[in-house]
């Protein structure tokens, strides 16, 4: 017997209990952001400009690339508290590799990112070999990344 599964769906096709609950939820914040775009496209002229949208993408690019990070350690049941910490150092390095070492920009971007992958791999190794649990690590890590840039 084939059974054809959606987000969400329960065994017969119906939601039920939480699964509804859900779903409730997820359209009622669609709900609620396009009635945000609707509002602020009416009220503020500039909102729908170029350079406006531009720079939502461009902030929203960010927090969805530290979303996705998050993401992975979350679906093994840990939690990194160090990913914002680790993306801003990452960025630094970046900075720091083509003003004082003069890179290209292309090699600084790959400099960090080897160096972002070192400190996420440092902070696997930590969890790992030490049995501590990944908050009390990346929280700890957070707080050097944050303090020594």
């Amino acid at each position: 017997m084939r059974r054809s599964l959606t987000f969400g769906s329960a065994s017969a096709g119906r939601l039920t209990g939480g699964a509804l609950l859900r779903q409730v939820a997820l359209l009622a914040l669609l709900i609620v952001t396009a009635g945000f775009w609707v509002y602020f496209s009416v009220a503020a002229s500039g909102f729908t400009s170029d350079f406006n949208l531009f720079s939502l993408l461009r902030f929203a690019a960010i927090q969805i690339t530290i979303g996705f990070a998050q993401m992975v350690a979350l679906s093994i049941g840990d939690l990194n508290l160090a990913v914002g910490a680790i993306g801003g150092a990452t960025g630094m390095i970046a900075g720091w590799a083509m003003q004082i070492l003069g890179l290209p920009p292309e090699v600084a971007v790959l400099f960090a990112l080897a160096a972002g992958t070192l400190l996420g791999f440092g902070n696997a190794l930590l969890i790992t070999w030490t049995r501590i649990n990944s908050f009390i690590v990346t929280l700890a890590t957070a707080s050097l990344i944050t303090g020594r840039c």
